[in-house]
């Protein structure tokens, strides 16, 4: 019965936003024209995002879901993830007072090889330097197998994943060393040697999207999730206190406000952030109190104070500065825990035709009591 009303809870507002879409008169991926002020909303748009808002509570709901028991020891915030939530709040807060008193500055600030730029390109290279130290680590350590094979390979994955990403973010090589852009490139929207500003909105959308889904989504789930276990992912999958630490990436929004998926993200993260508020312990409830204020407050200041802005997307290097910065902490993470393997236990296949998985555990086993 309790599974069948939080469905309804889940599919109502949905079901009531879809029909809504059609009437705003925009595409998917449309952003607002550079004109756009806060007077320009809609009622129509007022009504769906009320109704994201419901379908983002109850979706939050369910991926923090867990016993009064549990809940204090998995949403903690220790040494590692604690400094990168106040990272992570203080850039979304100087995006807003950039926003604010300093405009001009902003929209120099985003210009290749200047100083947010820079420090994207510096976070992503960490990033890869890290994984790579993170891939020697696991390939000599004895750890769960990820997807059946050594899982080196899948760290192999991430760190060439992270590369063209670095190598797209400097448009392979392009602004540093000054060459001309290729005719091959003459439809790209930006002029630059490099395929994500081909289709900018679609590779935003990824981009975003899988931020979200493997910072914030992915650690509140995959302790309860049996299939992390049978494929060997937990082991790359940081806690639930690291899903909090980077809820800011969901924020930092003008013109792609007006990106429904996007503003789901957003109020799926804040409500992560109060739910964790109100039932984790003073400490934690402290800090995720911050994260929640920091994003609501910082939203409205972007919506509020944007049409100050030169270029009108400036606020999408900021949010993408967080993506970068919770991307090199997960590297150093799987990095340090690579090193340092927890004493948990080994999953070893068995044969392809069995298509088993048989837990043995080291050193956790309690030895019998002797008899006297």
């Amino acid at each position: 019965m309790r599974a069948l009303i939080l469905t309804m809870i889940v599919v109502t507002p949905l079901g009531g936003a879809v029909p809504l879409w059609p009437v705003v008169g925009r595409r998917v991926l449309e952003k607002y024209h550079e004109t756009w002020t806060i007077a320009d909303w809609q009622l129509v748009e007022t009504v769906l995002l009320v109704a994201l808002c419901v379908l983002g509570f109850s979706l939050a709901s369910l991926l923090v879901a867990r016993s009064s028991d549990t809940f204090g020891a998995s949403f903690r915030f220790d040494r590692f993830t604690l400094p990168l939530l106040l990272l992570n709040c203080g850039v979304i807060v100087w995006g807003a007072v950039l926003t604010t008193f300093y405009p001009d500055f902003f929209a120099l600030s985003i210009q290749e090889m200047s100083f947010i730029a820079l420090w994207q390109e510096l976070m992503l290279l960490a990033a890869l330097i890290a994984l790579v130290a993170a891939t020697l680590a696991i390939r000599k350590g004895d750890h769960v197998k990820a997807f059946f094979v050594h899982p080196a390979w899948l760290s192999v994955a991430m760190t060439l994943a992270v590369l063209i990403l670095l190598l797209e973010e400097t448009s392979y090589g392009l602004h540093m060393i000054g060459w001309r852009t290729p005719d091959a490139f003459a439809a790209n929207l930006q002029s630059e040697t490099n395929l994500h500003n081909f289709y900018t909105h679609r590779f935003e959308l990824v981009y975003y999207g899988g931020a979200f889904l493997c910072f914030c989504i992915l650690p509140l789930v995959a302790d309860r999730m049996a299939l992390f276990d049978r494929l060997g992912l937990r082991q790359f999958v940081p806690s639930p206190g690291f899903a909090v630490a980077t809820l800011p990436v969901a924020g930092a929004m003008f013109n792609s406000w007006a990106i429904v998926p996007y503003q789901l993200f957003f109020v799926v993260a804040v409500s992560i952030a109060v739910i964790v508020a109100m039932r984790a312990s003073e400490f934690t409830r402290i800090f995720a109190v911050l994260v929640a204020a920091v994003m609501i407050g910082s939203q409205a200041v972007y919506l509020l104070a944007g049409p100050n802005l030169i270029l009108r997307f400036e606020p999408t290097e900021i949010r993408e500065l967080a993506i970068c910065i919770s991307l090199a902490a997960y590297a150093i993470w799987l990095w340090h825990s690579a090193r340092a393997p927890r004493a948990v236990g080994r999953l070893h296949i068995s044969r392809p035709s069995e298509r088993r998985i048989n837990r043995v555990l080291d050193d956790t086993s309690t030895p019998a009591p002797s008899r006297t």
